[in-house]
């Protein structure tokens, strides 16, 4: 017998006639470049950046001073605007792959000119080389890793991110490496032809188009605005939270930096020693970046989450900052950097680029760039102001004044950190509701939730709908009160007389004769001392229908009788099955402690009705709704009991027990449909929802079950 649960809704069956549909989402093929592909082109983006953060330090701080750093960085971040700017417009009309590739091979241009002018002109080349990295690196760095989301689903996205961040800190370990060579034998001067090299390559892979599939549908075709997707800044807070995590984490990498440079150059002075620290430490944090990268980002991904993995970084910090009284100044500012760059360059990296996977690909386009690096540079350019202020109003304390804004920025951005969670869940749950699935009238599994969807069309705006399903209740609520207040109440029997009636009614339901118990359930409703006798004649197929009906009325004074019933191993299955759709009607915590119960009978369609049952009671009385724990539990205990016949739908009637409803069928429907993109955001929803240990098991299960329907 089909279970309650998969039937068809009779409602669903109307609106479908009158044109109440759900939207078909057009399949869309699975074009994904190679994972390994991007990772090697991830090693020589990193090893071209390591190159150029020690070439532009080297040269600046030999041929300027660390004095001047704040003005470089201040003019650096004010000349990133325009290149910012016209790189997010451009990624919005063209796709950050070419955008990317453009700004690889400027960069080499850049570097070639920089080396035929080094000789020439040594001071004005170390200015030349800090505005180029500072204004340009950022924006191709950005460009670059914005393909992650471009070409990947955002739950495959956070799968691939590991891969291609580690694949980056294998090539920052090795460009560290390769640093420390070139300089030791060639000079500092040397790497402006390597990088101009590592660029040129770089540019070529990402311009061959065979390497690259045409990415996913696109919005560009379907919407034709090009311009930059400013206003998701105003409308969305999640948005707005990145961008002041970028602003707070690049504001303490700022001052750490400068404490740093500082601190060594009035130890070591401005020579080859000064040097040689300077591309000893660039190579150190490299090497240990990719260990911490190989070693903990996918466990911390899988057990901290997103948020719990952005934390780390500002912990870090903040411990780094207690344990730096106990050492020399030089160390304890070498320390704090080390950990800053490491930990921004593994696990900061790996949980921020999943950040703009929810987002659609025009806002992802334009502002992914934008906040990168438009964020990266306010954060530089109110260090470079924090710094000028401070070393100019009170010199004698800058370096503790230094080190304390340096803290307070790491402390907000770990209170940000720890609210990131909630909001990348809203953001799923919000690409899931503006996608192209919509809800099944037959997922709303309560009546007035039904109602209010066929009377709205299906369309998923939230607060009307939410609104709409609240009045549904309130008004059945309010017609129940008066129903019951209009009943008489029962008539009291002295327990010595013997009521003809109650015989009569009791022999009519004894005999289950159709014509006769139908005639007695037609005088009005039934007596509740007749439960025991009329549940018996839920066994009969002619007798279910109006019995049902009949018991369904008087569920909450019956409560206990009919869960005792639903209970009952030795009562017949047919009745047992049919029980759970008359317990829905009441309220009462019997009625929920029997279905709950049930949930775990062996009996597979039993377990079905009861799930199904227990989500509409508890639709009208959340009061009763089983611990999430429980329902989690529920859960794994399918998986492992039938992987192979379980249906992806009972699961999702399971987990609505527990988790908020509308996102959940709206996942359900995405994981159903045939767009890749919307199914990945229904796994990572689940994925950013569910605890471990059910997390794993569930995502991998429900990616394999979805992959057969679709």
């Amino acid at each position: 017998m089909t279970p309650c649960c998969e039937r068809p809704s009779m409602i669903e069956a109307a609106a479908a006639q009158s044109g109440v549909q759900r939207r078909a989402s057009p399949p869309v093929a699975a074009q994904q470049p190679s994972v390994s592909l991007f990772a090697s082109l991830a090693a020589l983006v990193l090893a071209q950046q390591v190159g150029a953060k020690v070439l532009r330090d080297a040269l600046f701080l030999a041929q300027a001073s660390a004095a001047q750093l704040p003005r470089a960085l201040l003019f650096g971040a004010l000349l990133s605007a325009p290149v910012v700017l016209g790189a997010a417009l451009l990624s919005t009309r063209f796709g950050p792959r070419r955008v990317a590739a453009a700004c690889f091979g400027l960069n080499a241009a850049l570097f070639a000119l920089e080396y035929v002018l080094l000789q020439r002109a040594p001071l004005v080349t170390a200015w030349l080389v800090y505005m180029h990295v500072v204004a340009l690196g950022g924006t191709t760095l950005s460009s670059f890793f914005a393909n992650v989301a471009e070409y990947f689903d955002p739950h495959s996205a956070r799968q691939v991110s590991v891969r291609v961040t580690s694949g980056a800190a294998v090539g920052g370990a090795l460009g560290g490496l390769a640093v420390s060579l070139i300089a030791r034998f060639f000079g500092h001067g040397a790497l402006l032809p390597a990088l101009a090299v590592l660029n040129l390559v770089c540019a070529v892979a990402l311009s061959t188009t065979r390497l690259w599939p045409t990415a996913r549908a696109s919005a560009q075709r379907a919407n034709p605005r090009t311009g930059l997707a400013l206003s998701s800044l105003g409308r969305s807070s999640y948005v707005r939270s990145i961008v002041y995590l970028v602003i707070l984490t690049q504001l303490s990498a700022v001052l750490l930096d400068f404490n740093f440079k500082r601190q060594a150059a009035e130890t070591l002075g401005s020579g080859a020693e000064l040097v040689q620290l300077l591309t000893a430490f660039y190579t150190a944090t490299s090497l240990i970046t990719t260990l911490v990268q190989l070693s903990l980002t996918r466990f911390a991904l899988e057990r901290l989450g997103l948020a719990g993995t952005l934390s780390v970084l500002p912990l870090g910090l903040l411990f780094g900052g207690a344990l730096g009284p106990l050492m020399p100044r030089l160390w304890a500012a070498v320390g704090l950097r080390g950990v800053s760059s490491v930990l921004e360059s593994s696990l900061f990296r790996s949980a921020y680029e999943p950040l703009y996977t929810p987002l659609s690909q025009r806002a992802r386009r334009s502002l992914k760039t934008l906040i990168d690096v438009a964020a990266s540079r306010i954060g530089e350019a109110v260090g470079s102001v924090l710094l000028l202020c401070v070393t100019a109003l009170a010199p004698s304390v800058s370096s503790l004044a230094v080190r304390s804004l340096a803290f307070a920025a790491a402390g907000l951005s770990l209170l940000l950190s720890l609210h990131m969670h909630s909001r990348y869940v809203d953001a799923l749950t919000n690409s899931l509701r503006k996608g192209s699935v919509r809800l099944k009238l037959s997922d709303a599994l309560d009546s007035t939730t039904r109602l209010t969807l066929s009377q709205t069309h299906i369309e998923i705006e939230r607060a009307q709908l939410l609104a709409d399903i609240a009045a549904q209740r309130a008004a059945a609520a309010a017609r129940e009160a008066e129903r019951r207040a209009s009943l008489p109440p029962p008539a009291v029997v002295p327990s010595f007389v013997i009521d003809p009636q109650l015989i009569a009614s009791i022999t009519d339901l004894l005999g289950a004769d159709p014509v006769r118990v139908k005639d007695l359930l037609a005088r009005g409703p039934l007596d509740p001392r007749l439960v025991g006798f009329a549940i018996p004649l839920l066994e009969h197929a002619q007798l279910a229908k109006p019995v049902s009906a009949a018991l369904s009325g008087i569920a909450d004074r019956s409560a206990g009788q009919l869960a005792d019933a639903l209970l009952d191993p030795s009562m017949s299955p047919v009745i047992r099955r049919r029980l759970p759709k008359i317990l829905q009607a009441s309220a009462q915590p019997l009625a929920a402690h029997a279905l709950h119960t049930v949930l775990q009978a062996p009996e597979r369609t039993l377990r079905y009705r009861a799930a199904t049952a227990l989500v509409t009671l508890t639709a009208a009385a959340r009061y009763l709704q089983p611990p999430a724990a429980s329902v989690f539990a529920c859960v794994q205990s399918e998986i492992k009991q039938l992987p192979d016949r379980l249906t992806l739908r009972h699961i999702f009637v399971l987990l609505s027990l527990a988790l908020e409803r509308e996102p959940l069928w709206l996942a359900y429907n995405a994981l159903s449909s045939g767009d890749d993109r919307q199914r990945g955001t229904a796994l990572e929803y689940l994925h950013s929802t569910l605890p471990e240990p059910l997390r794993s098991e569930l995502v991998t299960w429900a990616e394999t079950q979805a992959r057969q329907v679709s």
